[in-house]
This record gives structure tokens, sequence and C-alpha cells, in this order.
């Protein structure tokens, strides 16, 4: 139920077994220690994935363990539900992207997370925050690019810009070629904003809003050069 485990500080590790049927709203907020969440394979109802709790559909996002040590998290795209409180109370998430096949979100998502701001990441996702400047990556080798990423963000930190863009492409063909896949740079550019060198020049990234470009490129908050 609702609230079960709730502040349980010394708690590290739950194991839902198969007869588990419903789970209320997020039952282990305040469990600064639990890092994994663990299900019975035979449970038909949930399912765990890297230690995450999902309906067994993947559809909905339950529970993210208060005690995860990632600090950047890709909700998978089969998700289109995230459950009340689902991120509450995170003591190591910075960053988290959103999917564009979210269409349900319940209340006090990003609640008391002790890495993130819920009034600026608001403030982000409504698009307040004006792109002061836009890096394309159209045309670069993969080497080529990281090197301008690296460069790009931190000339803009460095000049006290606050919100930028880069433009990585959705990574298709034409709509008839049947062997178009995903680019590689809209793989990798995420993965090296969280890398030890750029990490701790950004405060918050996600996919664009659609009128800047969707998932075909990425929106950065910097954080404030003192």
């Amino acid at each position: 139920n609702r609230y079960s485990f709730y502040g349980s500080e010394y708690l590290e590790e739950v194991f839902i077994p198969s007869s588990v049927s419903m789970i209320g709203m997020n039952p282990f907020i305040y469990c600064p220690q639990i890092k994994m969440i663990y299900v019975d394979i035979e449970n038909k109802n949930f399912k765990s994935i890297d230690g995450v709790l999902f309906t067994k559909d993947e559809s909905q996002l339950v529970v993210f363990p208060c005690g995860n040590e990632t600090e950047i998290y890709f909700i998978p795209s089969t998700v289109t539900t995230l459950q009340t409180q689902v991120f509450r109370s995170l003591y190591h998430l910075k960053t988290i992207i959103i999917p564009d096949s979210i269409v349900t979100m319940g209340k006090e998502i990003f609640g008391d997370c002790k890495g993130i701001d819920n009034s600026t990441l608001k403030r982000f996702k409504r698009g307040e925050y004006p792109i002061e400047a836009i890096l394309d990556l159209h045309g670069y080798t993969t080497d080529e690019a990281y090197n301008k990423v690296e460069c790009f963000l931190k000339n803009c930190y460095q000049r006290k810009k606050r919100c930028v863009q880069i433009v990585t492409g959705k990574g298709l063909h034409r709509d008839d070629d049947i062997f178009a896949v995903r680019g590689v740079l809209k793989d990798l550019v995420p993965k090296w904003l969280n890398t030890d060198n750029l990490r701790p020049l950004i405060l918050l990234f996600d996919y664009s809003r659609p009128e800047d470009g969707g998932e075909g490129a990425l929106t950065i908050l910097l954080r404030r050069k003192r």
C-alpha cells in the first residue's frame, strides 16, 4: 500500500514475489539505501529492468529506487505512463530523458529530488529558457562531432549562456529506405553529455520540443558560471 516502507533508511534491496498483483503509490519513498528492486520472473504483473520497477508490459514506470546511483536515466520508449511520485526523493539522479511516448504523468513525479530543482525543471520542460546558441552536427564524423560538442559547451559556459541546443538529426534515411536506422550521433551525444568531462557544466538536458526539432535535437540547460 501507499507509503508501506516510508522512511526505511536501512532497507537496501527489495524482492517482489509472484503473489504481488498490485502496488500502491510509491511505497519506497525516503528509502535512501534501496538501489535495486527485484521481481520474481513468475510475477504476471510486474518486472524489473536494471533494478527499476515496471508493469509487466513495460508501459508503466512504477518505482525508481531512491538510492539508485545512476545520474542520468533514459526512460524506455515503451513507457506511456509515469505513475505518481515515481521519481520522488531520489538522492543521485540529476538528468532524466523523457521520450515522446509518454502520454500520462502522475502527480509529484519529481518531488524532493536532491539533484533536481523542480521549479527549474518545469520551466525547462515548458520551453521558458530561450535557446541562445545552436550546434548542428550534420556532416561530421563521430570523432569530429565529439570535439565540436566539447568545444561548443565549454565555450557557451564560459560566455555565460544558459540554454543551448545540439542538432543531431533524427538518424533516418528517406522514408522509403528499408535500411533506415537510428543515427549514431543521436545515440552517442546524450552519453557524451554524461561524461566526467562535460557533466559538471550541465544542469538539465532533454530532447527538444517538437517546434524546436523534436528528437532530432537536444536542448541543454547549462549551470550558471560563478
